[in-house]
């Protein structure tokens, strides 16, 4: 909707409204002079006059209402559609960069004139961009198929599904065995879409790990407790810190902190959108604390209790 659509728009509300008003003088106008030509119609001249403004009202307030529900509509239609071409060019952007970098990569390595001692050097640029790629493109995949994932609930153990994701870490050579401690007392039993719950912490584990990789302190500290309602697990970093504007901009497709981008930290800003959508269609809530910049960030995923 332009500019002028827009106001079209506006106008034509605003004149069936005054429209309404226009006729409802004109009746009330006319039933007075009605009251005073014929005097016995003075009472019924009153019900009439109850009976237009209560039907004025009723009219404008259920017109008001249309109008204010189909502008709401349109710029919920708008921001989705602003939000939908932001993620394709985030996409297109983010898929770009590797692809571009390993394509250098082989040119470069097909050269016949090329320093041999070079090559691992180019070899394992294109690895770290092919990781990079495939590491957005399960991103991406894993955003668009949300709608699909089961909201079918499961009751499990939070200690076995964590212990089970820092197996994959480790199988994938990104933590070693001493990086992750893990307090979780046993019979922590949630009642949740398992896979979501586990693309929720994998997401938010694989984030301490990645951001805290040049803190000098770079264990991950991971504890869990019950309440009479709820189950709370945190996940303890001391990496690169969070401000508090960037913990709210965090959860925004494809955003990164300027000092990630600074300090080429790998990523793709997916993570935190991910898993926030993920959590909030399954009743899981995620809530992100920090001290400030190179104090970490504490993540903690919460579920109802059973």
């Amino acid at each position: 909707m332009n500019k002028k659509t827009k106001i079209a728009f506006f106008i034509l509300g605003f004149l069936a409204i005054g429209q309404v008003l226009w006729w409802a003088h004109l009746l009330i106008d006319q039933q007075i002079l009605i009251a005073q030509l014929e005097p016995d119609f003075h009472e019924k001249t009153k019900h009439f006059n109850r009976m237009i403004l209560a039907e004025t009202a009723f009219f404008l307030f259920f017109w008001s209402l249309s109008l204010w529900y189909t502008y709401r509509s349109y710029k919920e239609q708008l921001s989705l559609r602003k939000a939908h071409n932001s993620f394709l060019g985030g996409i297109s952007h983010e898929l770009k960069t590797p692809i571009a970098n390993i394509q250098i990569c082989l040119e470069t390595l097909a050269r016949p004139d090329i320093d041999k001692n070079k090559v691992p050097i180019y070899v394992e640029r294109a690895q770290k961009a092919l990781e990079s790629l495939l590491n957005q493109v399960e991103n991406i995949l894993t955003f668009t198929a949300i709608d699909s994932l089961s909201p079918k609930k499961e009751q499990f153990q939070i200690k076995d599904l964590v212990e089970q994701e820092i197996k994959v870490l480790q199988q994938n050579g990104k933590i070693l065995n001493r990086a992750v401690q893990v307090h979780i007392p046993q019979g922590l039993i949630v009642n949740s879409p398992i896979l979501a719950s586990q693309l929720v912490i994998k997401n938010i584990l694989e984030n301490a790990i990645k951001y805290s990789s040049r803190s000098s302190k770079k264990d991950i500290y991971i504890s869990g407790k019950k309440t009479d309602r709820k189950i709370f697990l945190t996940i303890r970093d001391h990496g690169i810190g969070m401000t508090k504007e960037e913990i709210e901009a965090s959860t925004k497709p494809f955003w990164r902190s300027e000092r990630a981008i600074k300090e080429a930290l790998p990523g793709t800003g997916m993570g935190l959108t991910l898993s926030q959508e993920i959590a909030s269609r399954s009743q899981i809530q995620i809530h992100l604390e920090s001290a400030g910049l190179n104090q970490g960030v504490e993540a903690t995923i919460i579920w109802e209790s059973l």
